[in-house]
């Protein structure tokens, strides 16, 4: 049975949730840079973005439509997780194709590649285990899966550091163990009720969720070319580069809570304030958030001119000077990113979910022409300004497109 609507402290915990994980997330990627060799973190974190890559298409066809159909349709949500799992019989193949596709890229040492797919396997049943519960608003005991499983991924990195174990695959497995643990344990904490009725078949529920979602589907092929593709690039330079970019961004995916829990929130809250009180309304909540945001990335940035050094040392010792340059320059495309969460958001307030795909798709036919010739012909820095212009260019594109409405709503 579905729950009703969640109160103020399951928001809490969803936050909560998300920091979680945003917060292992980060701690992970800065450990394996501090520890792993610099060839072994440059395989790492590539099949880790591999990975990444393909979770968001599970998370935009699968685990995001299910949570918006089957809040709308209550009554047939467990006839569509029952469909939804056995589709992950094709799900978890495809996955793992495409891991085994871009391994060349960086990654393709074979040890490595089965505790990837491994990994990615195990992260897909784990990821629809916490959805489904989300979407039963069964949201504590989902953060406290999220937490055990964040506590065990960290202990056994810890466990890899103490015993000095540097191989890559080593590393992977400590993920996938972590999601292996997360499955287990969601089997006790969110198990939910077996359907009752007519059985859906996978492939129709598929094939609706993938209608329903299709321009989102898209929107998130194109939003990887534009921006998130770079550490693959930069990966053609040789591997002390790529450690080196892939170095940089650790750190700056700090910025993930704030971008995780601005993506989380902001469409519903922009939803719910234009349904209340007009456009006008969410057009000035709009403008405001945009102006506070860019002014907090200001200044953020000017912080970093000054503190970048410092921090990677802090962090990483002498292993990668050249990251500072990373984290001082491609901050500002990371807090350009920000603010393509606010104005994804009000486009879908104001249906103008389009742009989201276009304003993505001119970001990576920068990036698959100018990007690779500058990362080409400048190096590292070529592909740290062409990865600060892929992020910066979507933000411009749809600022301009939604401006109009911004300035004057009607």
């Amino acid at each position: 049975m579905v729950a009703g609507p969640p109160a103020r402290s399951a928001k809490v915990w969803a936050l909560a949730d998300q920091a979680c994980q945003s917060a292992t997330n980060f701690l992970t990627m800065v450990l394996a840079a501090r520890y792993l060799s610099v060839g072994s973190f440059a395989q790492f974190s590539l099949a880790y973005l591999a990975v990444l890559f393909a979770a968001s298409f599970h998370r935009t066809w699968v685990t995001q439509p299910m949570n918006v159909l089957g809040a709308q349709a209550p009554g047939n949500l467990p006839a569509r997780v029952a469909a939804l799992w056995r589709a992950h019989g094709f799900l978890i193949p495809a996955g793992v194709l495409l891991v085994l596709a871009v391994s060349p890229l960086g990654f393709a040492e074979p040890w490595l590649l089965l505790a990837t797919c491994t990994y990615l396997a195990l992260f897909f049943l784990q990821e629809m285990q916490r959805r489904h519960a989300y979407t039963r608003f069964v949201i504590r005991p989902a953060s406290a899966v999220s937490l055990v499983m964040g506590l065990t991924q960290l202990a056994g990195l810890g466990a890899l550091v103490m015993l000095g174990q540097r191989h890559a695959a080593f590393w992977m497995a400590a993920l996938a163990l972590a999601q292996g643990v997360g499955v287990l344990l969601g089997q006790v904490l969110l198990r939910a009720e077996a359907p009752a009725g007519e059985a859906r078949s996978a492939r129709d529920v598929l094939t609706e969720q993938f209608n329903h979602s299709r321009w989102v589907v898209a929107s998130q092929l194109v939003y990887w070319g534009s921006s998130q593709v770079y550490p693959f690039v930069v990966a053609g330079l040789g591997a002390a580069h790529t450690a080196t970019f892939n170095a940089g961004m650790s750190i700056l995916n700090a910025v993930n809570v704030l971008r995780m829990t601005l993506a989380n929130f902001l469409p519903a809250q922009a939803s719910r304030i234009r349904a209340n009180h007009g456009e006008a309304a969410v057009c000035a909540y709009a403008r405001r958030l945009l102006a506070r945001l860019a002014l907090a990335g200001l200044v953020a940035w000017g912080a970093l001119l000054f503190l970048a050094d410092p921090l990677v040392h802090l962090l990483y010792g002498d292993k990668f000077p050249a990251a500072a340059d990373v984290l001082r320059w491609l901050s500002l495309g990371i807090w350009a990113s920000v603010l393509s969460v606010v104005l994804n958001a009000l486009a879908l307030a104001l249906n103008s979910t389009e742009n989201i795909f276009f304003s993505n798709a001119v970001g990576t036919c920068f990036t698959l022409t100018a990007g690779l010739y500058l990362t080409h012909r400048f190096g590292l820095t070529g592909a740290i300004w062409s990865n600060v212009v892929g992020y910066v260019i979507p933000a411009l594109y749809q600022f301009i497109r939604l401006w109009p409405r911004l300035r004057s709503p009607t």
